[in-house]
């Protein structure tokens, strides 16, 4: 894997890290029932294999995972935290 990879998968990692612990300390979990339109389980999971399974990730899915959905993920989250 070269270096620029691990560099963007490292920040990725960071990112998602981040909206979990930000939106744990200000939700419970019975709160993410009223948010349907993220798929936290998803998040989470893809958090988990970034973390632990780096190795074995296809960098084309975590690529497209970046393009096309963080922008809506950060839009989403920001409005739950107004």
């Amino acid at each position: 894997m070269s270096d620029l990879i691990k560099e963007n998968f490292l920040k990725i990692l960071q990112s998602l890290e981040m909206i979990k612990k930000r939106f744990e300390t200000i939700k419970t979990p019975d709160d993410f029932v009223l948010y349907t339109s993220i798929e936290w389980q998803q998040i989470m999971r893809l958090r988990d294999i970034i973390s632990h399974h780096y190795d074995s990730i296809d960098n084309e899915i975590v690529f497209d995972i970046c393009t096309n959905h963080i922008t809506k993920l950060e839009t989403e989250i920001r409005e739950i935290l107004n």
